[in-house]
């Protein structure tokens, strides 16, 4: 599967991986270092779910953590992501 280039692939195919998890606490640590603006955008408004609706994995994962709708899905990630921004002392801007 290809990614459009603006972290499409990462938010449909890897928001149900703990590995997806670790890898983005280190990437946004490292951005932080490098840009010291007080917010960081972490966008996930390019998620139009058609990708997660396709996926077994992705579904039994909603099925297993009770999440009803992809807006559940999108939550769920978005909130994760919130805290790994908070932890460098930067404010999470959505959208």
């Amino acid at each position: 599967m290809k990614s459009s280039g603006n972290g499409e692939y990462l938010i449909q195919h890897g928001s149900t991986r703990e590995s997806t998890y670790k890898f983005l606490d280190n990437f946004i640590e490292e951005m932080a270092e490098l840009f010291p603006d007080h917010y960081f955008h972490i966008g996930g408004d390019e998620v139009n779910g058609k990708e997660w609706d396709a996926n077994q994995k992705i579904q039994q994962f909603k099925h297993e953590h009770n999440i009803k709708s992809n807006a559940e899905l999108q939550a769920y990630f978005s909130g994760h992501i919130q805290k790994l921004v908070s932890n460098t002392e930067r404010s999470p801007w959505l959208g």
